[in-house]
């Protein structure tokens, strides 16, 4: 089983737009602030020995399930600073499932890897 966390670098934007406003979108910048760490604190990311999981959110809880057996493709986005911090956004495609994303999270291409073992691990057995 492995985990993955969503980066810290989610507060990255928000701090920029306060420190480039000196301040005066203090306001706007701290909904985003707090909708980020809500995020952070609501969301799970899970390879198991069948499926992948996701849960997102804290009133409005969505959880995306795919059995491992069922994914084609797996797609791993990190921009400039993604890969100086080491956070992405992973998309997994499998048969008869649209797009599922997962991130932005710490070490994407650990998740990715861990992903693939388990995938071998099930296609051994």
């Amino acid at each position: 089983m492995f985990d993955a966390k969503v980066h810290w670098g989610i507060y990255i934007w928000p701090a920029f737009w306060t420190i480039i406003s000196f301040g005066l979108l203090f306001p706007l910048t701290l909904f985003w602030f707090i909708g980020a760490l809500m995020y952070q604190l609501n969301s799970d990311f899970a390879v198991t020995n069948k499926r992948l999981i996701a849960k997102f959110g804290f009133i409005n809880r969505t959880t995306i399930e795919q059995r491992l057996n069922k994914v084609d493709t797996i797609i791993v986005n990190q921009g400039v600073l993604g890969r100086i911090l080491n956070y992405g956004k992973i998309i997994v495609r499998g048969t008869g499932v649209s797009a599922s994303p997962f991130g932005p999270i710490a070490q994407p291409l650990d998740f990715k890897r861990a992903i693939e073992e388990a995938i071998e691990a099930t296609e051994a057995r």
